[in-house]
């Protein structure tokens, strides 16, 4: 799980041996958000935490393939807290499905070319054709699988 800490929710955290996490969002006027933070729990009872602050976040932002896209733009805490998941899963145990969705993730443009038909342009296509296909549910059964 990941989670936005703001400036009037009260937050502590200590890493180490006997990592520590408290968190109590204020149920009004929170404030703006000071940082980010992840936790992991495994199987044998363990734990993860990570704590980012905005200026962590922003070092990730810049570095990206698209800083400035309109996920970024628009949803900056879902990127925020997707930051902080992916920091945590290159220590984490993954199965080979989860590291392939990652990647996945990785390899999908995330911005939108300004003029789409460039885009459209530079990548394969299949042509493909269809037709309607009638809904036979109130009908025949024998007509509905023809």
């Amino acid at each position: 799980a990941a989670r936005e800490v703001c400036e009037n929710d009260e937050f502590d955290f200590e890493y180490g041996l006997e990592e520590k996490l408290y968190h109590k969002p204020s149920l009004t006027d929170r404030g703006k958000v000071i940082a980010y933070y992840g936790v992991a729990h495994f199987k044998d009872g363990g734990h993860m935490i990570l704590v980012m602050s905005l200026e962590d976040i922003e070092k990730y932002r810049k570095r990206s393939k698209a800083p400035n896209s309109p996920a970024w733009v628009n949803d900056y805490d879902a990127m925020a807290k997707k930051t902080v998941i992916r920091r945590m899963a290159t220590f984490l145990p993954m199965s080979t499905e989860a590291m392939r969705a990652v990647a996945a993730d990785e390899a999908f443009p995330n911005e939108i070319a300004e003029d789409l038909a460039d885009q459209v342009a530079s990548e394969q296509y299949l042509d493909v054709e269809g037709g309607i296909v009638e809904d036979h549910a109130e009908g025949d059964p024998e007509e509905a699988s023809s």
